[in-house]
């Protein structure tokens, strides 16, 4: 398990300067799918690599395993970090999102987050900056996008049986969210968010010996950490029965509009957004957390 706050230059210091390629996942799962469905970059990594160069390349299990497929081994030069994946969502959807924030908001998207700490490390939020100098924050409940995700509306059906499941990966090192930090290690939880990480290789062993001056490391029984935080490295997310219905309405109206036909976002879900900002700065949004049931997800197994 590992506690985040790795310098921006440290991978140089881990691999030579040879590395081309860090695919970083900017909002979400989806700007990550939409690059590597691109058969040029996949040749223009095989050619790179094939010229010495260092990759390091990040995706979902699903994309490391059809990258090494492709490749036909795993060069001693590249470095596959995957993610537990709850689902990947359709391009469509993400180029709808696009669409009806830009004409919301009047201009052009230069930035999004999928998961920002606005308000901690357990209240996850889209943070959307335009190029008008305005930023945009809403969390499951009120933005459409991130609730069609959490409500499994977004997902590929394909998605809900996923064949990549499990603790033995092809990848060199898999990274995921460790929400119940405190209760696996006594320590107290600053909510500026832990990683739980498994390493599957010799080659992703000497990337965490390499940054392990730069982070703070606990070791942790691997079945402990995937009861308490992951429930998804073995099981698939439930698909919503009404996916097919909400891809429908996407495909011919603003994703707002279809998302409210099949669910709703209501009155008191802005009203608890709303309420997020004074709670989150009074302190008093943790015991609410506390006080709240655990959340989980339907799988299917």
């Amino acid at each position: 398990m590992l506690k985040t706050g790795i310098k921006k230059d440290l991978m140089e210091k881990i691999i030579p300067s040879g590395l081309l390629f860090l695919i970083k996942n900017v909002s979400g799962y989806i700007i990550l799918l939409t690059v590597c469905r691109k058969w040029d970059m996949v040749e223009k990594i095989k050619k790179e690599l094939q010229d010495g160069a260092y990759v390091m390349f990040t995706g979902s299990p699903c994309q490391i395993a059809g990258l090494l497929h492709y490749l036909k081994k795993k060069p001693e030069n590249l470095l596959c970090v995957d993610f537990v994946c709850r689902g990947v969502p359709s391009p469509g959807l993400w180029r709808n999102y696009v669409n009806f924030m830009e004409e919301k908001f009047n201009s052009k998207m230069v930035g999004a987050r999928f998961k920002h700490k606005t308000y901690g490390y357990h209240t996850t939020t889209m943070k959307i900056d335009f190029d008008n100098g305005k930023t945009y924050y809403g969390s499951g409940r009120v933005d459409p996008y991130m609730k069609s995700f959490v409500s499994e509306l977004a997902s590929r059906p394909s998605c809900a049986y996923c064949a990549f499941k499990g603790l033995e990966r092809p990848s060199d090192i898999t990274i995921f969210d460790c929400y119940e930090y405190a209760k696996l290690t006594g320590k107290e939880d600053d909510d500026k968010g832990y990683s739980s990480i498994f390493v599957h290789s010799e080659k992703g062993k000497k990337v965490m010996e390499g940054i392990a001056s730069e982070v703070e490391c606990f070791s942790i029984d691997a079945e402990e950490l995937v009861l308490y935080n992951g429930i998804m490295v073995r099981n698939s997310a439930k698909a919503n029965k009404k996916r097919d219905e909400f891809y429908w309405l996407a495909a011919e109206m603003p994703i707002n509009k279809a998302l409210n036909q099949v669910a709703p976002i209501t009155i008191k879900d802005y009203a608890i957004e709303k309420a997020k900002k004074f709670l989150y700065s009074t302190g008093t949004i943790k015991y609410i957390r506390k006080l709240k049931k655990k959340h989980t997800i339907a799988v299917t197994k």
